[in-house]
């Protein structure tokens, strides 16, 4: 007979939380996520920019750890961004920026593609409205 400490220690060594990092509720972390998404989800939005042109990220920051490790933590207003437009996500070519950096280093749009965007998306929001109704 046992008081259940032996239990309790049974249960501590077999039901072993898995935990890598402990930071997936990081800002860090949905930064690292939002980058994967872009670069190899073909259902996200911005994937036609980003995996579409073949931006991609090197395969040590396919782990959330080695990316940490590079990056660190965002600091406040701040997000990942490209120094190359051209290039994907990997040490060299990645910094934490804010929004003024990164506007300022987009890539230019005609006029014309801004409407052309701007009337494909007002079509696709009026259809789909007239579909569910």
């Amino acid at each position: 007979m046992s008081c259940g400490c032996i239990r309790k220690q049974m249960l501590a060594i077999v039901a072993k939380p898995n935990i890598k990092h402990g930071l997936s509720h990081t800002r860090a972390y949905k930064c690292w996520e939002h980058m994967k998404q872009r670069c190899f989800n073909p259902r996200t939005e911005s994937f036609p920019y980003y995996g579409g042109r073949n931006i991609g990220i090197c395969k040590r920051w396919l782990r959330f750890e080695n990316f940490y490790a590079d990056m660190g933590d965002p600091p406040p207003g701040m997000s990942i961004h490209r120094i190359n437009n051209d290039l994907g996500y990997f040490p060299g070519n990645c910094i934490w920026a804010s929004w003024s950096v990164q506007n300022a280093n987009r890539r230019r749009w005609s006029n014309w593609l801004l409407s052309y965007v701007a009337a494909t998306r007002r079509v696709k929001r009026g259809s789909w409205r007239e579909a569910a109704s």
